[in-house]
């Protein structure tokens, strides 16, 4: 195989799978006993495929297109690229795994063999995603609140169509539960965002000292998000 380069990590685990990541990186994942000869079968079998992905990397910028939540595949949570394992098991549930020695992994566990595995997956993904974003919108909420001296009204974490949060007039403020897939200065960009408007319920000059006084490099993490928000989606 020399078109490529590739690592194996082998795990706990009964399938084998190959993943390109948005860096062009191949790593084949497979049992701790899977054999050397059918990880040359594999590869050689999906070298089409696999050239193919890493020509798309090139070509176009990371995250155009939704992430798509199936085995093998990857996913960003806090900013870290995760690869993506679904397994069978007795209860559904999603579980982070961050090791050293293979990276971010999230786990999908999904109950009862369901017919459309993806569609299950998702389902599962998404409610994880939402009560992480609960949790550290609300954590970072409190934080930043303290510092900028306001008292938010209800915190609400939902699907936002178009933007990353939002404050109303009555001090409630919305988020996108999306966000907790950025890095967490992203994150925290856009609470102090919505945070600020309950000092200026508006975006004039003095709303925009006082997002970059809280959060000095705001507008880089404002252009971050305008690049990349688009990556910030699955399927």
């Amino acid at each position: 195989m020399s078109e490529f380069h590739y690592t194996v990590i082998r795990r706990k685990r009964r399938t084998a799978s190959i993943v390109v990541y948005h860096d062009n990186t191949v790593q084949v994942i497979v049992p701790k006993r899977f054999p050397q000869y059918q990880i040359k079968e594999m590869l050689d079998e999906k070298t089409g495929w696999i050239l193919k992905k890493i020509a798309y990397n090139q070509q176009f910028r990371p995250g155009i297109k939704p992430r798509k939540i199936a085995d093998g595949e990857t996913a960003l949570y806090l900013g870290k690229e995760c690869r993506l394992e679904i397994a069978s098991s007795k209860r559904s549930s999603v579980s982070f795994f961050d090791e050293e020695n293979t990276g971010p992994l999230i786990r999908i566990d999904l109950a009862r063999n369901p017919q459309d595995v993806s569609k299950a997956a998702l389902a599962q993904m998404e409610k994880w995603y939402r009560t992480g974003a609960e949790k550290i919108l609300s954590d970072r909420v409190r934080h930043y609140s303290e510092i900028i001296g306001v008292t938010p009204g209800k915190i609400t974490v939902k699907k936002l169509k178009r933007r990353w949060g939002s404050c109303a007039s009555n001090g409630n403020i919305s988020f996108n539960w999306k966000i907790i897939m950025a890095p967490m200065d992203i994150v925290d960009s856009v609470v102090v965002h919505e945070l600020s408007h309950l000092v200026h319920l508006n975006h004039s000059r003095d709303f925009w000292n006082l997002v970059e006084r809280i959060l000095p490099g705001s507008k880089e993490q404002k252009n971050w998000l305008r690049k990349n928000g688009r990556s910030l989606e699955i399927s």
